[in-house]
């Protein structure tokens, strides 16, 4: 697995999990060899997969909208200073994907 999710407490949003990397995942070995980056698809699939954590049922992303890569996320980022937040309305998530002030991805989705 690319990377793992722990619960984390936020007073501004109601979904918050560390993120931990794992730098040995042939994913990230492959993505790309002498400079990893963690692939934007990998970005979306967190966000989705705590989502689902919090709801505690698996979630379907129906269709993602303004998705923004803002800087590239690498395995030197990892701790657990970086997370997942996000809030949710109804079908549709907001996910922020950060590490303190620095975001790395925004992500709006809808899911059933």
């Amino acid at each position: 697995m690319i990377y793992t999710l722990t619960p984390c407490k936020s007073d501004s949003f109601p979904v918050c999990y560390n993120i931990t990397l794992n730098p040995d995942d042939e994913i990230l070995k492959a993505h790309f060899p002498g400079r990893t980056i963690v692939p934007g698809a990998a970005l979306i699939q967190m966000a989705a997969d705590a989502v689902s954590k919090h709801l505690n049922h698996a979630i379907t992303i129906e269709s993602l909208h303004n998705v923004k890569f803002l800087k590239p996320l690498t395995p030197e980022h990892n701790g657990a200073e970086l997370h997942i937040k996000a809030t949710l309305d109804g079908g549709k998530a907001v996910a922020v994907i950060a590490s303190g002030d620095v975001k790395f991805a925004t992500i709006t989705f809808r899911f059933k």
